[in-house]
């Protein structure tokens, strides 16, 4: 089953850490002030997420930040980053970010297109990478996090707090308060994965890097009841191999089947799957895991709010059942 959003409501973490990643790079980076990550709703994430390829926040992060630079109808901007130091590259986003100040009048007057009529369906990351507006060369989300990843640098230090020096062996220097995975609640009691225990073998796939996995993991109390975690770092390493192997770089990611099928396979004992999200990209990958293994697709709306229009996309996505939570998998084993 996946993790966020099925196992661990991230509503108040991961998708916080989304909008003050966006809130710091277009205030503390960019100088667009003043900036509220108000403007950034849980509705736009949920939707930039259904488009397609947006499995990784990282991706969601930086593709938000572009969407909003390219409010700004001035396509003048261009820079090379390369052999720069991170206090070089920081200091030019400043100078460059005086450039976009015209999209403080916008911001204040919240003159926003909506996100799905802005961001293409089923295009992911390469939306940006493929976009014509030189903005995006403002949004450094690729590459190291100790110098160009921009993005992901303060996302990591937002989420991780107190950790974050203990997982990446260097100091943060964006944010220095409290780690957002604090507010992560569990979605699904330890009583009902020690039931479900009885009657199958658990393994997560998640897009989440696997220390990350397992904090949650632990700190819920899940760790007696889960056999497999498949994380990020199986799915770089897959990639990794394949590239060697001379198919180019390919994404693993969801809705690709790679982590589902890699779960199955460590589940050595079990010939029969289930694969539990709360995304569409969730229910794209099972069914393409179904040319590999015997599994269905279940959809599951415990987040959502509006949960008639979370059950018409899952199930437009392919999800063979709908549930509204995990304790639902009990009566159906």
């Amino acid at each position: 089953m996946d993790m966020d959003g099925v196992m661990v409501d991230v509503t108040l973490s991961y998708r916080a850490c989304i909008k003050k990643t966006v809130e710091i790079y277009l205030n503390n980076l960019l100088g667009l002030k003043p900036y509220s990550s108000k403007i950034i709703t849980d509705d736009d994430i949920r939707i930039i997420k259904g488009r397609g390829g947006f499995n990784n926040d990282w991706n969601v992060t930086a593709a938000l930040i572009v969407y909003i630079l390219t409010l700004d109808e001035d396509k003048g901007i261009d820079f090379s980053y390369d052999d720069l130091s991170q206090k070089e590259l920081l200091n030019i986003l400043k100078k460059k970010g005086k450039i976009v100040s015209s999209l403080n009048i916008l911001m204040k007057k919240k003159r926003f297109f909506p996100v799905d009529k802005v961001i293409p369906k089923g295009k992911g990351i390469d939306w940006v990478d493929n976009l014509s507006h030189s903005y995006k060369n403002l949004v450094l989300h690729r590459g190291d996090i100790r110098r160009e990843n921009l993005v992901k640098r303060i996302f990591q230090e937002i989420y991780l707090g107190e950790n974050f020096s203990k997982i990446y062996g260097f100091p943060p220097i964006f944010y220095k308060g409290n780690g957002f995975y604090q507010k992560e609640r569990p979605l699904v009691s330890s009583l009902t994965l020690e039931n479900l225990k009885k009657k199958l073998s658990i393994a997560i796939a998640t897009g989440r890097p696997k220390k990350e996995a397992e904090l949650a993991v632990k700190n819920f109390g899940f760790s007696p009841y889960v056999d497999v975690i498949v994380a990020l770092e199986d799915y770089k390493e897959e990639e990794r191999r394949l590239y060697k192997m001379g198919k180019g770089w390919v994404s693993l990611s969801k809705p690709d089947p790679y982590s589902i099928i890699e779960a199955a396979k460590r589940l050595k004992k079990s010939k029969k799957f289930a694969y539990v999200g709360d995304l569409e990209d969730d229910m794209i990958a099972a069914n393409r895991a179904k040319e590999s293994i015997e599994i269905i697709a279940i959809g599951c709306t415990s987040v959502y709010p509006d949960k008639a229009d979370a059950k018409e996309k899952l199930k437009r996505a392919g999800a063979d059942l709908i549930i509204d939570n995990i304790d639902e998998l009990l009566s159906l084993i």
